[in-house]
């Protein structure tokens, strides 16, 4: 079976340390391996970076091995060697979630500092990553440096700090032919001071990370850290990986990766994607849609609606889309989101049928992470006069944090395999649902990637999307400037009876891939005639039809408009074809009536499940096939009244 990618997300993330006044002379001696084999035989406590070659790989981390390599994905999970990886897994799993007490407090602060902004942008980071490069911080440290970085990540002493690291660690280190979430660490080294060995070995044996030594500043070194960064994060962050230096003063330069690779459980399809209209920040734009039809829970607040959908052989991506009038950045830091995220929801779901439509989108940002440390509690390790690095060596008079950055980037797409792995996680014994939902992610939403131990592997907030297809990335919704205030077109119709006299004219336009900026100019053309309509919309005549443009910062942005043409109708028959048989009753007096007796619609945009004898309000856009009996071709909702039928209209 094929191997697909749905959720490629990667993060990496820079810590720099600058020392001043070293007691150490530059001396161009052996090779790395040799000066290592040499000092380590004459001290077995410090490890000198003294060597003849500039650049060189110190001590080497051993990661886990491989599960199955070179199997394909299929043969692999029907096979016994999965079943035995996965009980295994299990329990790193459980110890892991043993050892995370107090992690609440520590995502909430994370998530405060790195994902609210005063812009209006895409924000996304790595919760876990950050929580581990810090406790290699935290290693490095003494005093009260040390103390304010487990205060920070919530560890009473470095004790637990080290046992709950690695078991995070080996909890969310998978490297399987289902799925990849490869971690990885290192450490950058002067080949001129002398470093404390326990330190660097414990790093290794605890947190995985290979020091590699080499002259600060030098072209060589930094090509060296740009390579393996983008090595451990298969190349997916070179926009930001080609600027990683380290500058003649660094004494140590700290890097933490996170690539990772996973399927859902059950895929969307391909042929199901289509384009729909994302209300961003910046306008609204055309993006390819992703469609599914499943039974999952659903949590709902009055701030926000929420899913999660199952990866294979891993966690699950969390969608949350605010309730109108919610800020997505609300949503972001309320504790039920993270409790829904961490499995500690307290509160009731619903399992009904969801109807998802979830853009295909990619996220990505860097950044600088020395304020957001200072804010968070770690001040001691920025001073110069009060930072404590003495685990890390004794021969420099003041080391300090210089430098701190943060890259992440997240794509999500349809593609992935349907595996097994995670039956017992599809819900069950829940009875036929009661109710079908739609949740349609079209406006700003909040999201979060979780493995099977709770660990916030990657949070994002999406504002705008940017990678539509080329055809998509340059075609901007029709949209029109009247009297300052930009309208953009809703999709819908206007089927009432007007005045038909027009109040203006589009007498300018821009290219499609713009946005109007003057009075009477579109981004679709100039000459057609504009009415004015109720508070926040506009009717404008194209091609015989009367499109309704709406403000999109208007309160009714995202409803129905009252001049699309509505009726009432009864259910006849349900067509196994995806179409009902319906009955007209009446329609608002605002219109004429469109159909005499009975019709067929599209069953497409139905909203709940109906019965034979159900009365429906459907709307469409007033084109009626006439044959017998007659078809609504586009019709944009159909809605289950719970009313009784009426007399019927003569």
């Amino acid at each position: 079976m094929k191997k697909r990618k749905i959720i490629t997300a990667l993060l990496c993330g820079l810590i720099l340390l600058t020392g001043c006044g070293t007691n150490a002379e530059y001396k161009p001696v052996e090779t790395a391996g040799e000066q290592n084999e040499k000092k380590q035989e004459a001290n077995g406590q410090d490890i000198s970076m003294e060597s003849k070659s500039s650049e060189g790989k110190m001590i080497e981390a051993v990661y886990l091995e491989a599960v199955a390599e070179g199997r394909d994905s299929e043969s692999f999970v029907m096979g016994d060697e999965h079943w035995n990886w996965w009980q295994n897994y299990r329990e790193m799993v459980n110890a892991s979630v043993e050892r995370q007490e107090g992690m609440d407090a520590y995502y909430a602060s994370v998530l405060q500092e790195l994902l609210l902004t005063d812009q209006n942008e895409n924000t996304v980071c790595s919760p876990l990553n950050i929580y581990i490069a810090l406790s290699m911080l935290a290693e490095v440290t003494d005093a009260n440096t040390r103390t304010q970085i487990l205060d920070t990540l919530h560890a009473d002493d470095i004790d637990m700090l080290r046992e709950r690291s690695k078991a995070l660690w080996e909890a969310n280190y998978l490297d399987t032919p289902v799925i990849k979430s490869l971690l990885a660490d290192s450490l950058w080294l002067r080949n001129d001071i002398t470093y404390h060995k326990d330190t660097l070995q414990r790093l290794a044996d605890d947190y995985y990370a290979s020091s590699f030594s080499g002259e600060m500043g030098s072209e060589e070194m930094n090509r060296l850290l740009q390579e393996w960064t983008d090595q451990n994060t298969g190349g997916l962050l070179s926009e930001y990986t080609k600027d990683m230096t380290l500058d003649a003063r660094t004494v140590l330069g700290l890097v933490s990766t996170i690539y990772y690779k996973a399927a859902w459980n059950e895929r969307f399809q391909a042929d199901r994607t289509g384009d729909s209209v994302f209300h961003g920040v910046s306008g609204d734009i055309k993006v390819p849609m992703m469609h599914r039809d499943d039974m999952m829970p659903l949590y709902r607040t009055d701030k926000f609606e929420a899913v999660g959908l199952g990866l294979s052989d891993s966690g699950s991506m969390y969608f949350f889309l605010p309730e109108e009038g919610v800020d997505v950045k609300a949503v972001a830091t309320d504790p039920d989101a993270l409790s829904i995220c961490r499995g500690t929801w307290e509160h009731e779901s619903s399992y009904p049928i969801v109807h998802l439509s979830i853009p295909k989108f990619r996220v990505s940002k860097k950044t600088e992470l020395l304020e957001s440390l200072g804010k968070l509690g770690i001040t001691d390790a920025l001073d110069p006069d009060k930072a404590d690095f003495s685990p890390l060596t004794d021969k420099v008079d003041q080391i300090w944090l210089n430098a701190a950055e943060h890259a992440a980037m997240v794509e999500i797409d349809e593609e992935g395999v349907t595996g097994a792995a995670y039956t017992e996680l599809v819900m069950a014994g829940a009875g036929m649902p009661q109710e079908e939902v739609d949740f349609v992610l079209d406006r700003p939403f909040y999201f979060a990637v979780v493995s099977p131990d709770g660990s916030l592997l990657f949070s994002g907030i999406v504002q705008t999307i940017t990678n539509a297809t080329e055809a998509d990335a340059t075609d901007r919704i029709p949209s029109i400037m009247i009297d300052g205030v930009l309208y953009q077109d809703t999709g819908y119709v206007s089927s009432a009876i007007g005045c038909g006299t027009m109040d203006g004219e589009i007498t300018s336009s821009v290219e499609g891939s713009e946005l109007p900026a003057e009075n009477n100019q579109s981004n679709f053309g100039a000459g057609y005639s504009w009415q004015r309509s109720s508070e926040g919309q506009i009717i404008v005549a194209i091609d015989a039809r009367n499109e309704i443009f709406r403000d999109p910062n208007h309160d009714f942005a995202f409803d129905m408009p009252e001049e699309v043409l509505n009726f009432r109708a009864e259910v006849k028959e349900l067509r196994g074809n995806g179409q009902l048989l319906v009955e007209y009753i009446d329609a608002p007096e605002m219109f004429m009536k469109p159909i005499e007796s009975v019709c067929v619609i599209p069953i497409d945009n139905l909203q709940n499940e109906v019965q034979v004898g159900d009365t429906v309000r459907v709307w469409f856009d007033g084109l009626v096939q006439e044959i017998f009996p007659p078809i609504l071709p586009n019709v944009y909702r159909i809605v289950k009244e719970e009313v009784e039928p009426v007399e019927r209209d003569n």
